[in-house]
């Protein structure tokens, strides 16, 4: 197998050191990291005029290799400054296509671990990047390669673009069905949240002060463990028997609806089976819904950008906002008829359903892609 270090067949510009002073308003756009990595975040710029070699053009390869590791595509033709922690990768066009360099350069990070330096901030070292040895076939087997993991590449986002429209589908059907009732011209009466909740079982938070965590105590979920609309059941701390049974009232059980009311005001998940006796902090709310039918319809509504927009507006604080109980209790949600509820809960089920037997395939994509990778990087594909 013939094989080539990546610096005998690509150049890697390392991007300009910029400092605060060479930031203004206008001017050209400075890449960033964090602009590579978030399309969302807002460049700096500069009025400098710097050697060609750090400008940057639509399909350049750029590689970050400091703090986050990663190999991207620049995708605008606006003209821009390649920042620091940025290799501008140009590659030799005679030796090697510019496709499969890239899957090359993605499959050499990952297994760059051994050549990570720094205590808090990783980076790749660039002599022993460049000396990365990578299969070389001939150029045509190259493309025929790098066409191979594009098409994998292409099924993954597929299949999680898919993913994606069929969570937002049930907002949507929700949507039709019962409107966005705040601020539009809806004509469904509402009563408040507390009124959909088992009385015996009323909306209350949590644990206040859950002490240190007890490897064989009571689980509790906080904030950060609601995590896309799921509790992440692994990454839960547990308190004292003694502590927990304080808490009697938030005690929780399967099928409840969580609420987070601090911090991050909104998020929200279902209790799981396995979480049964578990309770929560004074950060999070139990909504104890009667049926399983209103706990579905009860969620999209919660979910829903009218509802979403009314807490805001009722969210106070300054180091950490909150919504306090007396407010979320008020929230009025729509009142359609119980069988539009039922409905409701059917369609999202059977999505919710199809969403479960989605997510199942990404593993074994990404499995799968990353095995075509390593073998193309062995030279074996």
């Amino acid at each position: 197998m013939i094989t080539a270090a990546l610096g005998d067949v690509a150049e890697f510009v390392n991007g300009f050191a910029f400092k605060p002073d060479d930031w203004h308003e206008d001017g050209t756009a400075i890449v960033r990291i964090q602009n590579l990595t978030d399309v969302t975040k807002p460049f700096n710029r500069t009025r400098r005029q710097l050697p060609e070699r750090f400008k940057v053009q639509r399909g350049d390869l750029l590689v970050s290799w400091s703090a986050t590791l990663g190999v991207f595509i620049w995708d605008s033709t606006d003209p821009a400054f390649v920042n620091q922690h940025i290799f501008k990768v140009v590659p030799q066009a005679s030796r090697i296509d510019s496709g499969f360099l890239r899957h090359m350069l993605a499959s050499a990070i990952r297994s760059m671990e051994r050549h990570l330096h720094g205590a808090t901030m990783k980076h790749i070292n660039r002599a022993e990047f460049l000396a990365t040895e990578i299969p070389l076939p001939a150029l045509a087997n190259q493309r025929r390669i790098a066409a191979i993991l594009d098409q994998g590449e292409r099924i993954q986002v597929k299949t999680l673009r898919a993913i994606h429209l069929l969570e937002d589908l049930s907002q949507s059907i929700f949507n039709d069905m019962f409107g966005q009732w705040l601020g539009t011209s809806t004509k469904l009466p509402s009563r408040p949240l507390a009124e959909w909740i088992d009385p015996m079982r009323p909306i209350t938070y949590g644990i206040l002060k859950p002490g240190i965590d007890v490897a064989d105590g009571i689980p509790y979920v906080r904030v950060t463990d609601i995590q896309r609309g799921k509790i992440e059941v692994s990454s839960l701390r547990r308190t004292t028997e003694a502590i927990a049974s304080e808490y009697q009232r938030s005690r929780l059980l399967p099928g409840d609806l969580l609420i987070s009311i601090r911090g991050h005001v909104g998020r929200l998940a279902f209790v799981p089976l396995e979480l049964e006796g578990a309770n929560i902090t004074q950060d999070s709310a139990r909504l104890a819904v009667v049926d399983s039918d209103t706990a579905v319809f009860l969620r999209a509504a919660i979910e829903s950008p009218g509802a979403q927009s009314w807490m805001a507006r009722r969210t106070k604080g300054a180091a950490v906002r909150g919504i306090n109980l007396g407010d979320l209790r008020e929230l009025p949600i729509p009142l359609p008829s119980t069988s539009d509820i039922s409905r409701f809960a059917e369609i999202h089920r059977q999505l919710e359903l199809t969403s479960e037997l989605a997510n199942a395939l990404v593993v074994p994509t990404f499995e799968l892609f990353t095995s075509l990778q390593n073998r193309a990087f062995e030279g074996a594909l």
